[in-house]
This record gives C-alpha cells, sequence and structure tokens, in this order.
C-alpha cells in the first residue's frame, strides 16, 4: 500500500509540475492544450490530475531558390542578373527572418562590380533587410541581384562575382524541433 500510494504521489506530482514547453504539431504558438492523468492501482483510489499548458512558438525557416533559377548564371558587361529566394516559415508562429548578402568576391578580373537585395515590391534594400511577419506556413520571396561593372577591363570575359546569401531568425532563436515520428517541424536552416 506504502509502494503504490509513493508511486501514484510521484506520477500525480510529475504530471503537475510539468512546466517545459510544449510542442504540438499543427497547433498554434500560445494554444492551450489540456492534458489529463488518470491512475489507477489496485487496493487505492483513481486518482485524476489536470494541467493546462500553453504551446510554445516555434521560429525557423527553408530558404530555397525559387524555379528557374539557377546559383550561376551569365551576365554581359555591365549586364544584371537577379536570382529569386523563397523563404517559407516553418515554425507555428508568425516571424521575421534577416537577409545578409556578404561582399562580393571576384575571380577572373572582376572588380568593382554591386550588389544588392531587392524585396517583393522591387524596392532596393542594401546588403541587410528584414524580411516579414510572415505567417506561419507562409512564404516570401526576395531577389539577390548582381550588377557587373560596364568596363571591360573590370568585366573581362570568364571574370566572375559572387556572395554569400544569409537568412537568420530575427530577434528570436532559431531551433530544431523533431516530432515523435522522426519528422522536422521546425529548422534553422542558415
Amino acid at each position: 500500500m506504502k509502494k503504490t500510494f509513493l508511486i501514484l504521489t510521484l506520477l500525480l506530482m510529475g504530471v503537475i509540475l510539468i512546466s517545459s514547453n510544449v510542442y504540438a504539431n499543427g497547433t498554434a504558438a500560445n494554444s492551450t492544450v489540456a492534458n489529463t492523468a488518470y491512475i489507477s492501482a489496485s487496493n487505492a483510489s483513481t486518482v485524476n490530475a489536470s494541467y493546462d499548458t500553453v504551446v510554445a512558438a516555434i521560429y525557423g525557416e527553408t530558404t530555397n531558390l525559387t524555379a528557374g533559377y539557377f546559383h550561376v548564371n551569365t551576365v554581359v558587361v555591365g549586364g544584371t542578373v537577379s536570382i529569386i529566394y523563397q523563404v517559407q516559415n516553418t515554425g507555428n508562429t508568425s516571424d521575421s527572418f534577416v537577409i545578409n548578402i556578404g561582399n562580393l568576391q571576384y575571380a577572373g578580373g572582376a572588380s568593382d562590380w554591386f550588389n544588392t537585395i531587392v524585396d517583393k515590391d522591387g524596392n532596393v534594400r542594401g546588403t541587410s533587410f528584414i524580411i516579414g511577419p510572415i505567417a506561419e506556413d507562409g512564404t516570401e520571396t526576395f531577389a539577390l541581384r548582381l550588377v557587373s561593372n560596364n568596363s571591360i577591363d573590370s568585366s573581362p570575359n570568364g571574370s566572375q562575382g559572387y556572395c554569400t546569401v544569409a537568412v537568420t531568425a530575427y530577434e528570436k532563436t532559431l531551433l530544431e524541433y523533431t516530432g515523435d515520428n522522426g519528422t522536422i517541424y521546425a529548422a534553422t536552416n542558415s
């Protein structure tokens, strides 16, 4: 009897003292999930314990090239190439992300080219831009615009210009959350 009571007490305390974040696939952040534990043991009465938990926000994103665009493009002297990216919010709440592009790197005699971010409305945003807020499971696009120099000396045949594109959290911590079934529901993918 003493052992059964001890087990029931520990189990009841475990249910009541749950204070960690709750992640529920398909449930919006800040939704309440009601949990009830029913415990029965021989020679003891049934114990019921209820505990409501609030679903924690999960922040994550996936960034991909839009169909038909490539990482490598050919541009003529003084020409412009735009590469369109799509950011998908893989979290369970609306979120914003920071887009950063690195300094241009050159090969083959290229120099003095220009790069910038262009938002979905065609506005030039420089080398850093906050995209969003993007709704849960929503997407938004941006473009990386590269402009070669209009001088043949700065854009000789076969020359190259390239830079990095990074997408990071905007005032949030991106984590990976993998559900019990092994599915990744939100992940940092910068």
